[in-house]
C-alpha cells in the first residue's frame, strides 16, 4: 500500500475456472494509474507482473532471481482478453554478472494480439547469444497485459503453470537479429528492441 496508495490493483490471483490447475492463478490487468507514486517513472497505464522484489525505501524494483541452468524453452498456460487491438507480452532474460555488469547469456520473447478464451500452453523458445559460453546466474521472467503502444484498460492475461522445458540438446543461435537487449553489458538498466511486432511461436 505504501506503493500503490489510491492506485487500482494489476495483479491479482484468481481461482475456479480462471485457473489453469492447482489453487490460484495469476491475473494481470490492464489499469489507469490515478497517481504516480513520487520518485517513480513509469507510464500510467500498467498491467504488469514480474521477478524480482520491490524495495519501498529507495523506491526500486529489483527484477530477477538466481538461476544458473539453460533450458531450451520457457513454458506456461495462458488466457488472455484484449481490450481493441491491444497485445500481451511474455519476456525471460538470462543474465550473468561479468564484474559490475551483465552479459545476456538468452532471451525469449513472445506477443499475443487475440481472445484466447480457454486454457492455451505456450512453449517460448529461448535463443542463447553466441558470444557468452558461461551459465546465467539470474533470470527475469516478465508478462504484461497490454503493450507499450496505446494500452488499452481493461485487457486482461491469466498465466498459471510455469515451467521450464528439457536442458538437453540446446541450440544456440543468435538472437540479435530478433532481440537487441542494450547497453549490453550493463549495470543496474537494460532496454530491449524487438524487431518484430508479430507474435511468435
Amino acid at each position: 500500500s505504501s506503493l500503490l496508495g489510491s492506485n487500482p490493483v494489476a495483479l491479482t490471483k484468481v481461482t475456479g475456472s480462471d485457473k489453469h490447475s492447482g489453487t490460484y492463478a495469476a491475473k494481470l490487468s490492464t489499469v489507469k494509474l490515478t497517481s504516480v507514486p513520487s520518485g517513480w517513472s513509469m507510464q500510467d497505464t500498467v498491467g504488469f507482473m514480474a521477478t524480482g522484489k520491490v524495495i519501498p525505501s529507495a523506491p526500486y524494483l529489483f527484477l530477477g532471481y538466481p538461476e544458473t541452468q539453460k533450458p531450451s524453452t520457457f513454458n506456461f498456460w495462458y488466457k488472455y482478453t484484449p481490450n481493441g487491438n491491444d497485445t500481451a507480452s511474455c519476456l525471460i532474460v538470462l543474465l550473468k554478472r561479468n564484474g559490475a555488469n551483465r552479459d545476456t547469456v538468452g532471451v525469449g520473447y513472445a506477443m499475443f494480439t487475440t481472445t484466447v478464451s480457454t486454457y492455451t500452453q505456450y512453449m517460448l523458445p529461448i535463443i542463447y547469444n553466441t558470444s557468452v559460453t558461461a551459465s546465467p546466474d539470474t533470470a527475469i521472467i516478465a508478462f504484461s497485459s497490454s503493450g507499450d503502444n496505446l494500452p488499452k484498460v481493461g485487457s486482461a492475461l491469466y498465466i498459471d503453470d510455469l515451467t521450464f522445458g528439457t536442458l538437453s540438446g540446446i541450440k544456440e543461435t543468435s538472437g540479435a537479429e530478433i532481440v537487441s537487449v542494450y547497453p549490453n553489458p550493463a549495470v543496474r538498466e537494460f532496454n530491449f528492441s524487438f524487431a518484430t511486432d508479430k507474435a511468435q511461436k
